[in-house]
């Protein structure tokens, strides 16, 4: 075998290589353009007002909290997990369920929860379908009230909040919670999660929290749908 030989194999094996990564290339463009056209047709289509919130560089409060409202429209307790239930859980039972009271029994508008109920809640002890109905309830309560005390009566809500976003904090286990929500849902999650520092001054830990969650998962939807 020649020099020409060896040089006519060495350009085959190039131009396969080639065509190869052309051809992944290709096939990534498609599934890309396949995945937005599904979106897009999907019965969860996101609203008109939160695509455009996704194409701003900067929102106010008034408008992120308008983005929960839009995408959680609805949204209700059902058969998930009550807050007070959690308490019970966290206590092994020791902490009685008080079916009696008013404020713990808002299972059908999220927006009417006090926050001193919120304030009662253990998110870890959440199933998907009680996380699902209070996390916006929550993450808009901690932009009106984040207080940087781990002795706080919200620090709980607080904590629990931000890490039920963060994927590897939870080792994974919250995968299952994402996969409830709409793309509406999600979409309003990744904006809080993108704005969240503009609106409050959170401590170290929660702002490696923050970064961490976003980065990890809640990025892909910061995309125009």
């Amino acid at each position: 075998m020649d020099l020409t030989d060896n040089v006519r194999i060495s350009y085959n094996r190039v131009g396969a290589q080639w065509l190869r990564c052309l051809s992944s290339v290709m096939v990534s463009k498609k599934a890309q353009k396949a995945r937005v056209k599904a979106a897009r047709s999907r019965p969860d289509r996101v609203p008109a007002l939160l695509r455009h919130f996704l194409t701003r560089q900067m929102l106010r409060k008034t408008e992120i909290i308008q983005a929960f409202e839009l995408a959680f429209a609805g949204v209700v307790l059902g058969e998930g997990m009550n807050l007070r239930r959690t308490e019970v859980a966290s206590s092994c039972g020791e902490q009685p369920f008080d079916f009696s009271d008013p404020e713990a029994n808002v299972v059908d508008d999220w927006r009417a929860i006090p926050l001193r109920e919120l304030n009662r809640a253990h998110m870890a002890y959440l199933d998907a379908a009680g996380w699902r109905y209070y996390l916006p309830a929550m993450a808009i309560a901690l932009l009106d009230d984040y207080e940087d005390d781990q002795y706080g009566p919200s620090e709980m809500r607080i904590i629990g909040t931000l890490m039920s976003l963060d994927i590897q904090e939870s080792l994974g286990s919250h995968e299952y919670f994402y996969s409830t929500l709409t793309l509406a849902q999600k979409c309003a999650i990744a904006l809080y999660l993108q704005h969240l520092p503009s609106w409050v001054e959170l401590n170290i830990s929660d702002v490696r929290l923050r970064k961490r969650a976003l980065k990890n998962y809640w990025v892909q939807f910061l995309v125009e749908v």
